[in-house]
């Protein structure tokens, strides 16, 4: 059985940047510009992650090369293509908002006794519970009480620790159970035993007789 938490969350950062000037209208100081969280932001769907980068409104101006800055390639004359101008001979100078949408995913595997001695975080099981909200409650009363204790730590360590850099949009969380057979044989009057475990019917077998020409699947 195992425990997962996803938390999603947007960040939003700010950064001088520049581009060659193609028309762009120049509005630096015509208006106050908007704060990074006031910048409409298209949100993709729930724990998806995506990038964006939006151009913050009134922060625009146009620097001519030549009198801030000189470009070597052509002495600032506009008839070569260079890195900096692209021979626009101007650059636009803005402030630019990085927007990220991140999924942050952590899993707790309740031990098992059935001596299957590997991570079992890579495979998928029966779904017995989710549910998802802005902010998660506790999951209190779960039939395995390492399963409660584990949405309690996790969800509070999740919710204070990512609420302090990014905005939390949704959290979700999933219960699994994931099945292990275990397979007891013989081979040449020797006892062995494997595994078969996940939906994705793993296979676990240490000491595996014969590997040279039969493998198991």
């Amino acid at each position: 059985m195992d425990y997962q938490l996803e938390t999603f969350t947007e960040t939003r950062k700010t950064e001088q940047a520049e581009k060659p000037y193609e028309g762009e209208e120049a509005d630096f100081n015509t208006q106050p510009a908007p704060q990074p969280w006031d910048i409409p932001a298209k949100t993709p769907s729930f724990f998806t992650k995506h990038k964006e980068k939006i151009r913050v409104p009134f922060t625009s101006s146009i620097k001519v090369i030549g009198k801030q800055k000189l470009c070597i390639k052509c002495n600032a004359r506009g008839n070569m293509d260079c890195e900096t101008c692209e021979g626009k001979r101007q650059m636009l100078s803005s402030i630019k908002l990085k927007v990220k949408w991140s999924n942050h995913e952590e899993y707790h595997v309740v031990p098992q006794n059935s001596g299957l001695k590997i991570e079992l975080d890579s495979v998928s099981g029966k779904e017995l519970f989710q549910n998802s909200q802005s902010l998660l409650y506790l999951l209190l009363g779960f039939p395995n009480p390492a399963i409660s204790e584990a949405s309690q730590r996790m969800i509070k360590d999740h919710q204070t620790k990512y609420g302090q850099t990014s905005r939390i949009l949704q959290q979700r969380q999933t219960v699994e159970l994931i099945p292990i057979t275990k397979v007891n044989y013989k081979w040449k009057g020797e006892a062995h035993l494997y595994y078969v475990y996940g939906n994705e019917h793993k296979v676990s077998a240490d000491n595996y007789p014969a590997t040279c020409c039969c493998v198991i699947q």
